[in-house]
């Protein structure tokens, strides 16, 4: 009975073994050289679908944190509608040409400045749209394009995957990087002469109409000649719905200075 029993396990062991077997994956092979996806400028440039306007819902943190409506109209202008209560519009910042319009409608305020003024020469509304729509860009000439692309290379210091964009050309005056992961852009460095970055991270990318823009995006960013920390939540986007946008400033506001006017939002 005893050599029965010892048979019976010896047989159920091998079924296991030999099923276990049946059952393994064959081992995957490491990709070839030929199957490895190349990330350069040039495929960043091809993944960024053309638009016209959009409109951008979710919070803003400066100062204080408040749900946000944001409007572009490409090349145009772009505002950041503050609402932090019910929906209802209780500040405003607004960029067009070169200037930006800061109304303050809970404390019948205002700031105009010319945008290089208020957020340095190199900040035009162009910069200001492809950074909120997580799109890297050529400094002084806009998003990349397959046509700017070649102004630009790449490295790969962390592997394929992740990489490194920036301009071919340097310029004495400032220099800038992109850290990259495939197509995305997780980060947007700026540098000033040795000591002064500025920096931008992008993170929670989400799938929309027109293209992946990141769902986070947290800023080290130069305003009213102080540097500010910007951080914007994105839930939802609508393209290209052929909006207006402007700003209206009340005929009897106090214009005031940006210091001002973040001290008053901040003690909303």
């Amino acid at each position: 009975m005893s050599k029965t029993i010892i048979r019976i396990i010896a047989l159920a062991v091998v079924a296991v073994a030999m099923a276990s077997c049946g059952s393994q994956k064959p081992t995957e092979k490491a990709p070839t050289a030929e199957q490895i996806q190349t990330y350069t400028p040039a495929t960043v440039a091809a993944a960024m679908p053309d638009w016209t306007d959009a409109t951008l819902n979710g919070k803003v943190s400066i100062g204080m944190t408040s749900s946000m409506v944001m409007k572009m109209v490409r090349g145009k202008s772009l505002s950041i509608s503050l609402r932090p209560l019910l929906g209802i519009e209780v500040g405003k910042l607004y960029f067009e040409g070169d200037t930006v319009t800061v109304v303050d409608k809970y404390h019948n305020a205002y700031l105009r400045e010319s945008i290089g003024n208020f957020m340095g020469e190199y900040i035009t509304v162009e910069t200001l749209q492809s950074l909120f729509l997580s799109r890297p860009f050529v400094v002084g000439k806009g998003t990349i394009t397959p046509e700017l692309a070649s102004s630009m290379e790449a490295t790969r210091p962390d592997g394929n995957r992740r990489w490194q964009m920036m301009p071919k050309r340097t310029d004495k005056r400032f220099s800038y990087r992109y850290e990259m992961e495939e197509n995305r852009m997780l980060q947007f460095v700026l540098s000033l002469g040795t000591d002064t970055d500025y920096a931008m991270n992008f993170g929670k990318y989400m799938v929309t109409a027109r293209g992946e823009i990141a769902g986070e995006i947290t800023s080290r960013i130069p305003m009213g000649g102080k540097i500010v920390a910007l951080d914007l939540t994105f839930k939802s986007a609508k393209w290209n719905t052929g909006l207006n946008d402007g700003i209206d400033i009340p005929a009897d506001a106090r214009r005031l200075s940006f210091d001002d006017i973040l001290k008053l939002i901040s003690n909303m």
